[in-house]
């Protein structure tokens, strides 16, 4: 028995120190000499040095993000030169300004001078509104004039729409208005908040809403 022990023994030291030879280039170090009976020990492979081309090919693709990025940063600010810049809501912006109450007035302002609210953005400040009247409805386009000229008097009035029929008739008015305290607008400011009142239209398509197209 004993000397099939040993010929087991010598066939694992064996086998082991091929292994070794095998796994040289990827060892850490130099393996550990073993005596008959002790463990065999693999130590952990270290990690393959990457192929020279992966390393051009990350240089590649890193070169690419950098150009889109750039080119994106460009678009970014040419976009920004025809739209302006979003405007964060002030901090403090005075009572009745908010989203809420502008909504709740622009409804009642509505219904008071028979028009409607075809669509409003409070999603950045200010509110920017499109107000409409089915027919030659002056009076009531007039009245929500005068309205928000007393409730709002910082407001800025947009693009003004009147939709004729097929006869030559008025089939519809509307216009646009940004709804904002009476202070005094940067250029930026200026730029942006006119923007967006001329692109309301567009966007809520007031002919449709009230019947006019």
């Amino acid at each position: 028995m004993r000397g099939a022990a040993d010929a087991m023994v010598f066939a694992v030291m064996g086998l082991a120190s091929f292994a070794m030879v095998w796994m040289q280039p990827a060892l850490e170090s130099e393996p550990v000499p073993m005596a008959p009976g002790e463990p065999i020990v693999v130590r952990p492979r270290a990690e393959c040095p990457a192929e020279p081309d992966v390393f051009d090919e990350i240089a590649d693709l890193q070169e690419q993000v950098d150009r889109r990025t750039e080119d994106l940063s460009i678009a970014q600010a040419q976009e920004e030169v025809v739209t302006g810049k979003a405007l964060d809501w002030p901090d403090d912006l005075p009572e009745g300004f908010d989203a809420g109450a502008v909504e709740d007035a622009l409804e009642s302002l509505a219904e008071s001078s028979g028009g409607v609210v075809v669509g409003i953005d409070c999603g950045e400040f200010p509110c920017v509104a499109v107000m409409g009247w089915e027919g030659a409805d002056f009076e009531g386009r007039d009245q929500a004039t005068a309205a928000l000229r007393e409730d709002f008097p910082g407001r800025r009035n947009g693009a003004s729409m009147l939709w004729r029929d097929d006869e030559g008739g008025v089939a519809g008015l509307a216009f646009t208005v940004a709804l904002l305290p009476d202070q005094e607008l940067s250029q930026v400011e200026r730029q942006r908040v006119d923007f967006r009142t001329d692109e309301a239209p567009s966007i809520f398509d007031p002919g449709e809403v009230i019947g006019a197209d």
